[in-house]
């Protein structure tokens, strides 16, 4: 994905502003370097041998969501990025207000998401600030199918799934959580109090049921459910 249409536009339509905010001399070549129509937000790092952090925070400059999102896309896919500068492409997506932009770039990361546990949090943290119940289940979903979570990340997206209001929203992502733990146990009392808030019988009836059939559901998860 290319993001050089993007941040030209924006380029061409807030100079003067930046200007005005008295960026550095090295930050005014990126933003000129940004008008290549070949240029993604990579080839501009590495050319003027700067680190992604420069370029993101020109990104943060941005107004829309939109554009924003899809220049933090490209970021991400220009080049492989470490634990560290996903970290960073992160940090800007929390600064997404558009839940749909925000959790597409979420989605859109998973594939080349490093296997370091701070970076799976720092993910998960950008993804509670979406307010959407269908776009917050709909990026949890993935990540969940996206890679096996260890049974503490399926904990910690279980307990947050009381955040969602959605009866069918909550059901959806408290099975596709309960169909992955390796110890029902473990959970079963966060995952009852969740389900249990779960306005509708029917769906509160299925999500119950998933967890009395998951894997070591047993005497800790029986107290739990009645």
């Amino acid at each position: 994905m290319r993001a050089a249409p993007s941040l030209a536009r924006w380029f061409e339509t807030d100079m003067a502003r930046a200007v005005d905010a008295e960026l550095s001399i090295r930050q005014l070549l990126v933003l000129q370097h940004i008008c290549g129509e070949e240029t993604t937000p990579g080839d501009i790092a590495r050319g003027l041998k700067v680190t992604p952090a420069v370029v993101t925070g020109l990104i943060d400059r941005m107004d829309s969501d939109y554009e924003r999102r899809n220049a933090l896309a490209a970021l991400a896919a220009s080049n492989p990025l470490d634990a560290a500068q996903q970290k960073l492409v992160l940090a800007q997506a929390g600064k997404i207000g558009s839940d749909y932009e925000r959790a597409e770039l979420l989605v859109g990361m998973l594939p080349a998401l490093a296997p370091d546990g701070d970076l799976r949090r720092a993910w998960l943290h950008a993804a509670t600030g979406i307010h959407s119940d269908y776009e917050h289940r709909r990026v949890l979903s993935a990540f969940l199918k996206a890679r096996p979570a260890d049974d503490a990340t399926l904990a910690e997206i279980i307990d947050g799934a009381k955040s969602i209001g959605s009866d069918y929203e909550r059901r959806e992502l408290l099975v596709d959580a309960i169909r992955q733990i390796g110890d029902a146990d473990r959970v079963a009392v966060a995952y009852a109090a969740a389900a249990g808030e779960i306005g509708s019988d029917y769906e509160r009836r299925e999500a119950l049921r998933e967890l009395i059939g998951a894997t070591k559901f047993g005497a800790a998860g029986t107290r739990a459910v009645l």
